[in-house]
């Protein structure tokens, strides 16, 4: 089994310091501040995207993943300052940039041999999917939700070892 991780929402924390800046709380996808979406913001806030802090998960992947792969849409303005956090967060990665989350949903449904750990509240199949539990997602039903770190490492785990049943 090979193991992909988005990058905003479940290794890099972007919500956490525009929560801390503008005094609000992400519980929508697609949310605005200040009439701004997400994109409109970083225009003038570009050092976030580079001094973000890890999420909480951090920690598991670390524990298991010597060179994590990273699979993330970003738009070609944010690229620059996105590759200077993972160089500093995950030096030893793989990374694949999508031009959107379909693609993304589409390389995951080619390639059956991953799972991928994902925020987003916009798939349109779970099956493979470990969702990290936000504000914004909580309208997706699937029994593979995690909300701290031990459900992540135990669900990590016992995905593995049903891969390794199934597949050896």
């Amino acid at each position: 089994m090979k193991v992909a991780f988005d990058l905003d929402g479940v290794l890099r924390d972007l919500i956490a310091p525009l929560e801390s800046k503008y005094g609000f709380t992400a519980t929508q996808w697609g949310w605005r501040v200040e009439g701004k979406d997400i994109y409109e913001l970083m225009k003038s806030h570009y050092e976030m995207l580079t001094t973000a802090p890890t999420t909480k998960y951090k920690e598991v992947v670390d524990r298991y993943y010597a060179v994590p792969e990273i699979w993330t849409v970003q738009p070609m303005d944010w690229i620059e300052h996105t590759v200077k956090w993972i160089n500093f967060h995950f030096p030893k990665s793989i990374v694949k940039v999508f031009s959107s989350g379909e693609g993304k949903e589409d390389w995951l449904k080619s390639y059956p041999e991953y799972i991928l750990i994902e925020d987003t509240p916009n798939f349109k199949n779970y099956e493979r999917v470990i969702l990290i539990d936000q504000p914004y997602n909580r309208n997706v039903k699937t029994p593979n939700r995690v909300e701290t770190v031990d459900q992540f490492d135990t669900m990590l785990k016992s995905w593995e070892e049903a891969y390794n049943e199934k597949w050896g």
